[in-house]
């Protein structure tokens, strides 16, 4: 009887260049969306451990182009997620940090300074840098596109969508579990609706 040797064991890899590290280190796209207007699509791609925005939207001649709107770098296990559009399509909000979409603290290198729970960042398609808006979660960018609420602790608050420092929408009881904004997106008309826990009164 003649061996044969399996096409993907060790001896395969090594002629075909593989290794554990490349296959562990291939790039992963996640987190899809497309903007409110226009034809642009927005992505978070791990690469090599270090995550980053990317957006794609079709050039003068049809063809598409992708960049990166974010220059994270290095596996620091810092996540991104809750990938959002602005409602004028010019800025991508998202969460940095923190699990669960940022609302437990982690301290994925065990820096001395202790776990840290995510941030609500803001970048902008023009090649600026990203903005840090305040410590949160569950972010919702108006629709005119200049402010986001968000979360903190379970309380809203509200930031401008191009920095400075946030401010409290309202100070609830209990623990608010979501934002949305009116289609209108008017404060002076209507405030964001809020959705408390069932088992928090408001």
């Amino acid at each position: 009887m003649t061996n044969r040797h399996d096409a993907s064991g060790p001896e395969s890899t090594r002629r075909n260049g593989l290794s554990i590290d490349r296959i562990a280190s291939a790039p992963f796209p996640y987190g899809m969306v497309a903007a409110s207007v226009g034809d642009a699509v927005a992505w978070i791609y791990n690469e090599r451990g270090a995550r980053n925005v990317w957006v794609a939207e079709p050039s003068s001649s049809g063809a598409w182009q992708a960049r990166s709107v974010t220059a994270y770098t290095g596996d620091d296990g810092i996540d991104i997620a809750d990938l959002r559009w602005s409602g004028d399509g010019r800025w991508l909000v998202y969460t940095r940090g923190g699990d669960s979409g940022g609302r437990d603290a982690v301290n994925p290198l065990s820096l001395p300074a202790g776990p840290k729970a995510g941030a609500i960042w803001a970048a902008p398609l023009d090649g600026g840098e990203p903005q840090r808006l305040g410590a949160g979660y569950a972010s919702a960018p108006r629709p005119k596109g200049d402010a986001v609420v968000f979360l903190d602790g379970g309380q809203p608050f509200i930031a401008a969508i191009d920095g400075g420092e946030p401010a409290p929408l309202f100070r609830d009881r209990g623990q608010v579990s979501g934002l949305s904004w009116s289609p209108g997106g008017e404060p002076g008309l209507r405030q964001p609706s809020v959705h408390a826990q069932p088992d928090r009164p408001l």
